[in-house]
């Protein structure tokens, strides 16, 4: 996981309650309105980051806003109609996660794999990766591995947790529809609108016993969907 900051930004476009949950796939066009230049330039960035050359027939950006105080599961980002209708996973080159605001519930990644997961083979696997939510920050990992959205204390209030998803593919993800724009397309694919800055950020380390990452945990954690194990 890599951790990034963004600086000249504006998420005015959230306030579009339509477009919350809905998956697209962005519209490479002329010009685009605030919340398309910004998944565009967020791609772009780590297109570059990864040595590619974009190619709007090669290389497509799938998108969504979040602002549910639901948490999620442990899962994997995939192609969701491949994985419904095929049981074959596809998964995305890089996954990223940009915070709207602050939140104390954070995204929670796994080192733990679809061939860990198959054969429950993880005695090895005792770190966790706990990302809080700060406005304007910014990540990028490996959709690969099982992540999920993590209420760490049962006390904390129910508030949204907004955040924009985008995944960047090498192949065009199953039955996803274009995004269409309802506002005002004014910024050009040229000209960047925000800027993307790696941070160097302070990863504090929490060192805990190995016996707490045994069996029972994992299970619990990806099999049975008892989040609240995190808490504890």
């Amino acid at each position: 996981m890599k951790t990034y900051k963004l600086y000249n930004y504006n998420t005015s476009f959230f306030s579009n309650d339509d477009q919350l949950h809905t998956l697209y796939l962005l519209n490479i066009s002329n010009n685009f309105d605030l919340l398309e230049k910004t998944v565009f330039d967020i791609a772009m960035f780590h297109f570059t980051q990864l040595n590619i050359e974009f190619d709007k027939e090669k290389y497509f950006i799938e998108f969504w806003l979040k602002s549910s105080t639901k948490y999620s599961d442990t899962h994997v980002d995939c192609d969701e109609r491949e994985r419904e209708h095929n049981h074959n996973y596809i998964h995305p080159i890089c996954s990223c996660v940009t915070y709207i605001n602050d939140h104390p519930c954070p995204t929670v990644i796994t080192p733990i794999n679809l061939e860990s997961y198959t054969y429950k083979d993880f005695p090895q696997e005792t770190q966790l990766y706990f990302s809080f939510p700060k406005k304007g920050k910014h990540i990028a990992f490996d959709g690969s591995f099982f992540h999920c959205a993590a209420n760490l204390d049962p006390s904390i209030e129910d508030t949204n947790r907004n955040i924009l998803c985008i995944n960047l593919w090498d192949r065009k993800p199953s039955n996803l529809p274009y995004y269409v724009s309802n506002e005002e397309s004014i910024y050009s694919p040229n000209e960047p609108l925000i800027n993307i800055i790696e941070c160097a950020e302070k990863h504090r380390e929490l060192f805990l016993h190995t016996s707490i990452f045994n069996d029972d945990f994992w299970e619990n954690i990806l099999y049975h969907k008892k989040m609240k194990r995190f808490y504890h």
